[in-house]
């Protein structure tokens, strides 16, 4: 089964669009030092590619063998970062918060790859797929299997989108103060916004005052070092958390229309 060459092209589209945008990411993270999941980012940039030229030929780079070993590769590095985690082992640097997604990603990928190298590229078709009434039972039931799992996984992630924000985003204004606030607002300023009696009976005074404190402060009397240590130091915030989520959506439902036309 094939489906209609406008609905492969609009995908084969926005499947290089994603990998160009995640491997932005990549660059980004790396100048601007933002934390970000490079191996998955790495991942979705072959993935794009790959899904492009499954659903136009022509747009494929690389042999079916040269896919294959890559994703055996991001399925293996994926299956460590589960195990490592029911162990409780935490390997450090960037690891996904949730890997089993990507290693079924990667494991759906594989089993496109090799349905579709077992199947040879049928003429004229614009996407070269295995499937058909020709394939075994249990091929078709591994298959929706793959299909329903990345429905889950779509579901959840659009689920979760609201709830994705910069680590760094500030609280709303309208956010209720803490009861120690509420109990002693006096308290709750910091002690260079705590005016003296004299500030208190002269406003004018009071203002010469803040200006002051503004300008030749603390952080004025070390010579601008710690302006320079603030601009040095990494900025913690994830690049973009809906944007990357968005690209799993989309990888998602992709790869389900790829699996739903092998069936």
């Amino acid at each position: 089964m094939t489906g209609p060459a406008w609905l492969a092209g609009a995908l084969a589209a926005v499947m290089l669009a994603m990998a160009g945008y995640c491997a932005s990411r990549l660059v980004a993270a790396h100048r601007w030092r933002r934390p970000a999941e490079r191996d998955v980012d790495t991942a979705h940039v072959f993935m794009g590619v790959a899904m492009a030229g499954m659903l136009v030929p022509e747009l494929n780079p690389l042999a079916s063998t040269a896919w294959v070993v890559i994703f055996s590769l991001t399925a293996a590095w994926f299956g460590g970062q589960v195990l490592r985690g029911l162990r409780g082992r935490d390997p450090g640097g960037h690891r996904p918060a949730h890997p089993l997604p990507h290693l079924l990603a990667s494991g759906a990928m594989l089993y496109m790859l090799l349905a579709a190298t077992k199947a040879g590229p049928p003429a004229g078709a614009p996407m070269t797929m295995g499937g058909g009434a020709g394939d075994p039972g249990h091929l078709a039931t591994l298959t929706l299997l793959f299909v329903l799992a990345l429905l889950v996984y779509v579901v959840l992630t659009t689920d979760r989108l609201a709830a994705l924000r910069p680590a760094a985003e500030p609280a709303s204004a309208a956010e209720p103060a803490s009861p120690a606030q509420a109990a002693s607002p006096a308290q709750a300023a910091s002690p260079a916004q705590a005016a003296s009696p004299a500030e208190a009976a002269s406003p004018g005074l009071a203002a010469t005052a803040r200006g002051a404190a503004r300008w030749f402060g603390p952080r004025r009397a070390q010579d601008g070092r710690a302006d320079v240590a603030a601009a040095a130091a990494p900025d913690r915030r994830p690049i973009s958390p809906r944007l990357a989520a968005c690209c799993e959506i989309a990888m998602g439902i992709t790869m389900g229309y790829v699996l739903i036309l092998m069936l």
